[in-house]
């Protein structure tokens, strides 16, 4: 009986591990579940941060002529709840170094609010086109996010390569990393979708991909993505760079609380004013593509080098 019980415990312990889900070596096709994923996702929580500083040619991406100096984004963070079915979101930015600048944004039903240490103690109101139509559209056409992403896999210089495993809050995450020259951090952008589209008013916070792409055209971008290996969603993804006129650049962005309840709350009626802002893009001031693009990344990734 002894011997019987013992077989059967190696058994069921035999059957336990063999039952996960199986182990993916690709790392394209580790990359297209992430984004296909997070693009059918309920709901999420977002953290992002970047930490450096922009100076040189990339002043362009906030808006400096080359020469004109630097801009300093240490300890920007940006955290927030978004309902990728719905539209509805809200999240907080500060980038203390920026004058101190604090923006609280809303998107609700439709509307997006916005308040910043900038713009006075009212939520400016505006209408937000086609955001989670966007959304929603991705995740029931996830073809268009492998298909950009195909593209942006077979662009000359673009190399993807899988890591060592690693545990994030203790659970197994696959790790990869994909070379990215800024020329093609379009597609990249393009693949991961556009659920925060453009900017509005032209309060540009981040650069965008594009930005990025024309501003540093020979700047190859690592690109750090950690992957849950049971439910293949996105962890975190980083990005860390550097240039020879003094941009350095470190971010993180770190993903979790998929498909749980986001419950938003539009600000009382006598707090609003309608906002004189760019409405044509819709949603937040946020990059385009963000938080899909492919800029928010993690300090574990290297120094990105030059392109020749």
């Amino acid at each position: 009986m002894r011997t019987l019980l013992i077989g059967l415990a190696v058994s069921a312990i035999l059957v336990g591990c063999s039952s996960g889900a199986p182990k993916i070596d690709d790392p394209k096709q580790i990359v297209e579940k992430a984004a296909t994923n997070l693009a059918a996702a309920q709901t999420f929580h977002l953290v992002a941060t970047v930490d450096g500083t922009v100076a040189g040619a990339a002043g362009a991406l906030g808006g400096l002529d080359a020469g004109q100096g630097t801009i300093d984004l240490s300890g920007v963070k940006l955290e927030g709840d978004f309902d990728t079915k719905t539209g509805d979101a809200q999240a907080h930015l500060a980038a203390p170094a920026l004058l101190g600048l604090t923006a609280d944004m809303i998107q609700k039903d439709g509307f997006s609010y916005l308040k910043t240490s900038l713009t006075g103690d009212k939520w400016q109101k505006s209408e937000a086109k086609d955001t989670a139509k966007k959304a929603t559209d991705l995740a029931n056409d996830p073809a268009t996010i492998t298909d950009g992403l195909e593209k942006l896999f077979a662009r000359p210089g673009v190399v993807v390569t899988k890591l060592a495993d690693d545990k994030i809050d203790g659970a197994d995450v696959y790790h990869v990393r994909i070379a990215v020259p800024a020329g093609a951090m379009d597609l990249g952008a393009a693949a991961f979708g556009a659920l925060g589209p453009g900017t509005s008013g032209g309060l540009e916070l981040l650069p965008s991909p594009e930005a990025l792409s024309s501003a540093l055209p020979k700047v190859v971008v690592p690109i750090d993505l950690w992957v849950d290996q049971t439910t293949l969603r996105p962890v975190k993804i980083g990005v860390a760079f550097s240039d020879d006129q003094g941009t350095k650049l470190d971010a993180v962005t770190a993903f979790s609380a998929f498909d749980k309840a986001v419950t938003v709350t539009v600000p009382p009626a006598d707090q609003v004013t309608t906002a004189p802002l760019d409405t044509s893009t819709g949603g937040f001031p946020f990059p385009s593509g963000f938080p899909f693009g492919i800029l928010p990344g993690a300090s574990a990734a290297p120094g990105a080098t030059t392109a020749p």
